[in-house]
C-alpha cells in the first residue's frame, strides 16, 4: 500500500522541477531573443512597447500637459488606480521619457524634452528607412 504523505512529496518535488524548468527556458529564450537583433531594431520594438497601451499614452499626454504631476493627479484624469499608474509610469520610465522631482513626500512627473527627441528620432529613422525600401 501507498504511503499518502510520501506521493503528496513525491507529486510536489515532480510539479518544482516542472515549474522550474519552464521558469529558467522562459527567461533564457527572453533574453537571447534580443540578441538576434540590432541595436536599432531593439529601441524601436522598446520604445513602441512602451507606447503600445492606451493607458501610457493617456499618462504621457496628460503629463505633457500638466507640467510637474503627480500620481494622485494622473490617477484622477485616467479613472486608473494608483498601483496600476505607478506600473505604467514605471514602464514608460523604461525608455526614460520621464523626469522625476521630489517635493515632500510625493514624486512630480514631467516629459524629458531630449529623451523625447531622442524616441522621435528612432521611430521616425525606422518609418523612414521602411518607406525608402518600399520604393526600391
Amino acid at each position: 500500500m501507498l504511503d499518502f504523505g510520501f506521493l503528496c512529496r513525491f507529486i510536489i518535488v515532480i510539479l518544482q522541477y516542472h515549474f522550474n524548468s519552464n521558469i529558467n527556458n522562459t527567461l533564457t529564450m527572453g533574453f537571447s531573443k534580443k540578441q538576434l537583433f540590432n541595436t536599432s531594431q531593439n529601441q524601436v520594438a522598446t520604445i513602441t512597447k512602451v507606447l503600445g497601451h492606451p493607458a501610457r499614452i493617456a499618462i504621457i499626454q496628460h503629463i505633457s500637459e500638466n507640467k510637474n504631476c503627480n500620481c494622485n493627479a494622473l490617477v484622477e484624469s485616467t479613472g486608473l488606480s494608483q498601483p496600476t499608474i505607478s506600473q505604467h509610469l514605471g514602464e514608460i520610465r523604461k525608455i526614460g521619457l520621464l523626469k522625476q522631482k521630489v517635493k515632500g513626500k510625493n514624486l512630480f512627473y514631467s516629459i524629458d524634452m531630449d529623451q523625447l527627441n531622442e524616441c522621435r528620432r528612432v521611430v521616425n529613422d525606422f518609418f523612414v528607412k521602411t518607406q525608402v525600401n518600399c520604393n526600391k
